[in-house]
């Protein structure tokens, strides 16, 4: 059963906080080593060197996005040798789409994943032009909140960066965010039970608190007061609690402390089993159905619900040929976008983890096709 509730249930007006105009500024600063990390910024910094002698006059600049980027991250040269909690990403600004030398960039990501012990990942190119005509999504709203420059001028983006794209995130990116932290938990139920479990046992971790944050983070989305400093994140949320009680419900405050101090460390306060992978997937379905419930304008008793529910998901108004042009960029035809699938069947996987073990590894199973496929 669904019924009709207001849009969202407290003031988002007097909620929303507008971002601080020296953020942007901040965000703009040349790379600083954190202390202990001084060999981490001189290897990054020379593979920005090395990628900026094989891409030539076409690059503009090299940001550090991602955990690193905001300050959040773990990584150093310590002679550890546990997986780190985060990959190191790497965003390309060039003066065209297709800079000669790209091709050069594959060697150079090999060679410093073996020297760094992580993952390393170059974006895609992005233009000046195409910066100036970013939607307001969390992707950009946070690397233009949360970046150093490696490579290049210092203002890069705060000279070209849409002022909607730092203004309060509409709730779908909330959405998005969980179907992402959605997938990755199923996924690391399956390799938990799967016969790989002991050599997955890192990557399993990384999910399961990569989920915490992202629930953390769709509520402060949700309730517009989403930022990119994970202290001033931790304050809004415990303010959210007075008036939300769906932050205690999902345990949300305690999630995030818990995903900060995994990304700080790489370090677990226990270890993974599927009993806290079932007990996440009930928390995270908690959030997922309040977040809908605000963004649509009903109430969702549970998962199964949701997802037999007949309306349209995908941002409300998407037109039928927005819904073709989405699947023609994917390589298909039809008139349904084609994330309105992924909305039901990873619902339905995630609700199937929490309370039904037999039923979930085929549900799982054809949640994560779906979900990739729609990618």
């Amino acid at each position: 059963m669904t019924t009709a509730i207001p849009q969202g249930t407290a003031d988002m007006e007097t909620m929303a906080l507008p971002v601080e105009s020296d953020d942007l500024l901040a965000a703009s600063a040349p790379a600083v080593p954190a202390e202990g990390a001084t060999e981490l910024w001189t290897e990054l910094q020379e593979l920005a060197a090395e990628s900026a002698e094989a891409l030539g006059d076409e690059l503009i600049a090299i940001l550090l996005g991602g955990d690193d980027g905001r300050s959040e991250g773990n990584l150093t040269l310590d002679g550890r040798a546990e997986p780190h909690s985060s990959s190191v990403h790497l965003f390309l600004v060039t003066t065209s789409s297709y800079p000669r030398g790209l091709e050069k960039l594959p060697h150079l990501v090999r060679r410093y994943e073996h020297r760094l012990r992580t993952t390393v990942d170059f974006s895609r190119p992005i233009t000046p032009a195409m910066i100036g005509r970013w939607p307001p999504r969390l992707i950009w709203q946070e690397l233009a909140l949360g970046h150093r420059v490696l490579y290049g001028p210092t203002d890069v983006l705060a000279a070209r960066v849409p002022r909607h794209v730092l203004d309060p995130l509409p709730t779908i990116e909330a959405t998005r965010l969980l179907l992402n932290s959605g997938a990755g938990l199923i996924g690391a139920a399956r390799m938990a039970a799967g016969e790989n479990a002991a050599a997955d046992a890192g990557l399993v971790t990384r999910l399961y608190y990569n989920c915490a944050q992202s629930m953390a983070d769709a509520l402060l989305i949700g309730c517009q007061r989403f930022c990119t400093d994970p202290d001033r994140k931790q304050i809004h949320l415990m303010d959210i609690a007075r008036f939300e009680p769906i932050v205690d419900q999902s345990g949300a405050v305690v999630h995030l402390r818990r995903a900060r101090q995994f990304r700080r460390s790489s370090e677990s306060e226990f270890e993974i089993s599927a009993q806290h992978l079932r007990e996440m997937a009930q928390d995270w379905q908690r959030v997922f159905l309040w977040i809908e419930s605000v963004r649509l304008g009903l109430r969702f008793e549970n998962l199964e619900r949701y997802a037999s529910w007949p309306g349209r998901r995908e941002v409300p108004g998407t037109s039928l040929l927005g819904g073709f042009l989405a699947n023609v960029r994917r390589g298909r035809l039809g008139w349904t976008h084609p994330n309105e699938r992924v909305y039901r069947m990873l619902a339905v996987a995630v609700s199937d983890l929490a309370c039904d073990e037999t039923r979930f590894p085929l549900t799982a199973d054809a949640a994560l096709l779906q979900w990739r496929e729609a990618q």
